[in-house]
């Protein structure tokens, strides 16, 4: 693994682990929060909704983080995060 994909597969990583943490509940309780139509799988805009919520982190930063395969990179999908 290249130098470059190791570092954005820990920044994404690391973005997805501070919003599952920066939550009260537990992972699954962030999830259903994140999941806001109840599909099973967290889309780009349901993430950067969610990341967005209390302003620590800018649309595009979430979105860029969404796109460059945070959820592929942790084995949950291209497109979308699910369960």
């Amino acid at each position: 693994m290249t130098y470059l994909k190791t570092a954005i597969l820990m920044a994404g990583t690391a973005l997805f682990a501070s919003v599952l943490s920066a939550s009260a509940g537990s992972p699954a309780e962030t999830f259903a929060a994140m999941d806001v139509d109840a599909d099973g799988l967290v889309s780009e805009t349901e993430f950067v909704a969610y990341t967005t919520r209390k302003g620590e982190h800018t649309a595009e930063t979430a979105s860029a983080k969404f796109a460059s395969g945070v959820g592929h990179k942790l084995g949950l999908g291209h497109e979308t995060i699910g369960v």
